[in-house]
Order: structure tokens, then sequence, then C-alpha cells
């Protein structure tokens, strides 16, 4: 475990001052039994930051040492002014081993449950169900995981224990209706972001894929990050009194239909949310594909309703494949996105004899987006390393 101690001087100071304490904790009841209390808490005082990122199970802190140290130290907060907790667990059973080092001033907590790879519904109710009532001044949460939810009620109750969040981040598809219907009632929240990393067709059930948007919900959300199928999608974006505060989306749309689904999404996006200025599209393809024939071709057309989005200044659209741009085509784009300083469309096509983007063209990327400083391409430019 490394404990990280800021001790700020006098405001008239010249610079803070900054103190790395590194602790070991002991794990034996004899340890702690024998430990320097007094020095803990002088030194507990200062604790803003805790990082246990477990390489191994036999460092992970056992929850009978955890309960040990809270009652040597005694009923008070063990860190009173702690900002930010990263805690992994390797052993679910240890998972509530972190309640004890929770302060009243605790705004960031990552919790990282990979190394389970598989949790029960038992194990994910034990962990939040400990916290809740813990967090309440949490500004940042974030749960890593490679199982799906199982207890979304549970979760639901957690969040919406935490009426402080500005951040909500969460694993894959765990974007139920009762998860989603918590978050939207979270008067602060700025960013919920679920991960939207490609998945399988295992991974596209629809559960966990719930997200929406209705009256009153998401009242300050900026950025939204969730996975739906095109048509749903759509639907999700079709109403502007929702979306206007929009700054930035993160979207996985797996495919099973018509590009002009996706041209849609775009439209109903634009008309809604004038003010995106990051928009980033993973489109999926739900079954594998063999050739350029098995997938319509996504175009210059399908990303033209977006035009009118005109403070949009990083713009990522992953698909299959993309109809080669023109150097008119670039023109328009640039015209339209004059603020652009990140793009990338169709970098990692999925089908056979994709052309890529001509190497001949890079003049007309500088000449058209002169803010430009990360392009994203493949093939063509990809092979002469220009990017």
């Amino acid at each position: 475990m490394e404990i990280v101690v800021v001790n700020s001087p006098p405001s008239d100071s010249v610079g803070p001052e900054k103190i790395d304490f590194v602790a070991r904790i002991a794990r034996s009841p004899d340890a702690l039994m024998k430990a320097d209390w007094d020095r803990f808490r002088h030194y507990t005082q200062r604790v803003r930051s805790v990082n246990l990122e477990n390489v191994w199970e036999m460092e992970e802190l056992p929850l009978n040492s955890a309960a040990l140290i809270r009652m040597f130290h005694g009923v008070s907060a063990i860190l009173p002014n702690v900002k930010e907790i990263s805690w992994s667990f390797w052993n679910p059973d240890n998972s509530p081993a972190v309640i004890p080092f929770l302060g009243p001033q605790l705004e960031k907590l990552c919790l990282n449950t990979y190394p389970w790879m598989d949790t029960t519904a038992h194990e994910q109710v034990q962990l939040f169900q400990s916290l809740t009532g813990h967090i309440q001044s949490l500004r940042s949460l974030e749960i890593a995981s490679l199982s799906p939810v199982r207890c979304p009620k549970t979760l639901a109750t957690l969040i919406g224990s935490c009426p402080n969040l500005r951040l909500l981040d969460l694993p894959p598809y765990y974007l139920t209706k009762e998860v989603v219907a918590a978050a939207a009632r979270l008067p602060h929240l700025e960013i919920l972001y679920c991960d939207v990393s490609p998945g399988t067709e295992r991974n596209y059930t629809g559960l966990g894929m719930e997200f929406e948007f209705t009256a009153n919900s998401f009242p300050q959300l900026k950025k939204a990050s969730f996975a739906a199928f095109p048509l749903r999608m759509a639907e999700i974006f079709q109403a502007p009194a929702h979306i206007a505060n929009l700054e930035a989306v993160d979207l996985n749309c797996p495919l099973d239909g018509s590009t002009e689904e996706i041209k849609t999404i775009f439209a109903n996006l634009a008309a809604g949310a004038p003010m995106l200025q990051d928009i980033r599209l993973v489109c999926t393809p739900i079954r594998q594909l063999q050739a350029t024939s098995g997938f319509e071709s996504l175009s210059i057309d399908t990303i033209s309703p977006l035009f009118s989005c005109t403070y949009l200044t990083d713009f990522i659209l992953l698909a299959p494949c993309f109809r080669p741009l023109t150097a008119e085509d670039l023109i328009q784009m640039g015209k339209s996105w004059p603020r652009i300083s990140s793009l990338g469309i169709c970098p990692t096509p999925l089908v056979d004899d994709y052309p890529g983007t001509d190497i001949n063209l890079l003049s007309a990327f500088a000449q058209s987006f002169p803010l430009l400083n990360e392009l994203i391409s493949t093939n063509a430019i990809a092979e002469k390393q220009i990017i």
C-alpha cells in the first residue's frame, strides 16, 4: 500500500512542500498491537491520496487486518483528510477492507475488480452495500470490472447515495434501467462514462444497453458514453430538449442494418446538441465480415448532418469501411469544422482490400484543417509512417 502524504505550508510560503511517505501496513495481529499508533495518527492527518494496486494477491490487505486497524485507531475516521483512493481487490471477500479508510472529505474513489475475472451476485452486493452511506462527499466514482452487473438495484442504491457526483465511470454494459434512473437523478453529474470498447455478438444482448434521456433527467450532463443499437440510439438523440447541454459523446453502435441509420443518429445528434465539441462513434459489426460486399460502406453523405456542429474539435469514426475521401470532401469538412484538432475516419477497417486514404491528400488535409494536430488514418498514409 502506498500512502501519499502532502504537507502544505502557510499560504505565504514559497511553493508547496510535498512529502512522499510509503507505509507498509502490518498484516499480523501481533504487529498491529505493537504499532506506534500515535505516530500513525500523526501521519494520517496529512494523507491526501491512497493507492493500493496489487500486483500479487499476497500484497492485499486482509479484511481482518483492516478491522484491527480500525479497532486500535478508534472510531474516528482513519484518514480524515484523504481526497482520493484507488483500490484493487484480488479476493472479493476482502473488498469491505476499504471502508475504514473512507474519510469525510473523500472526492474520488477508483475500485478495480479485474483480478476477480468473474463475480457472483453475492460478491457484488457485498461490495456495493458496504460502500453505501460511506461516500456521500464523493465527486468521482470509477468502477473497473470484467464481470457483467449482477445486482443493478444494489448498484443503483449506491449511486443514489452520492448526491455530489460529477463523474460516474462504469464497466461495459452496466447501464441497466435501474442504474440509468439513479444516475439521471444526480443533480450535478457532468460525465457519465460506460466503457464502449467493441464487443462481440455475445455482448450485444441488450442487457446493460438501456441508456435513455427522459424529462428532467441528467440536468448537468456534458459528456455521455454508452452502447445502443442504431435505431435505439437514433431515438435516444431524438429529444433535443434533453441533450442540448452535451459537449461530448463516446458511443458504441453495433451494426446490423442500413448505414442510413447511422446518418439518422448524426442528424438527431446535430439537431439537438449543436454545441458538440467531441464525437467518437464505434460502429461494430455484429457478425464477422469477410469482404467489402459484406457491409454497406459509410461515406461523406453519412456524416454530412454533423457539418452544422461548427464547434467540433475532435471527430473519430470507427467503422468496417468508409468510401475514400476526395479533396472536395476535405474542403467541405474543413469549412464546416474550422476548429478540428483531432480527426480519424475508419482508421481500422475490417473489410478486404480497403483502399484507405490517398497519400496525395495530405496537403489537402493541412489546408482544410489548419488547427489539426492529430490525423488518425490507415493504409496509404499509415504505410508511409506519416501519422
